[in-house]
């Protein structure tokens, strides 16, 4: 029987990127939350969360709170530590 952070992280993997609500949409905290989790352990999955960061960045290079809504920019300091993993 595997751990149960196994089991979430298998879990969290299969949901990336992903919102602060289940079938709610896509952020930009939780996606780069998803990434620093899943560095460890999944990197196709990571990879997959700092894709999406990297898509949403802005010409200036900030990162904002969810596609289509481009500030305020505090994740992006979020989405440089994701990167950085």
């Amino acid at each position: 029987m595997r751990p149960l952070h196994d089991h979430l992280l298998i879990q969290l993997a299969e949901d990336v990127p992903g919102g602060y609500a289940l079938n709610g949409p896509i952020a930009t905290e939780p996606t780069a939350l998803a990434a620093m989790a899943l560095a460890a352990g999944n990197l196709d999955a990571a990879a997959r969360c700092c894709d999406w960061l990297c898509e949403l960045q802005g010409r200036d290079g900030s990162v904002g709170v969810m596609a289509g809504q481009s500030a305020p920019h505090w994740p992006t300091s979020l989405a440089m530590l994701a990167w950085n993993e």
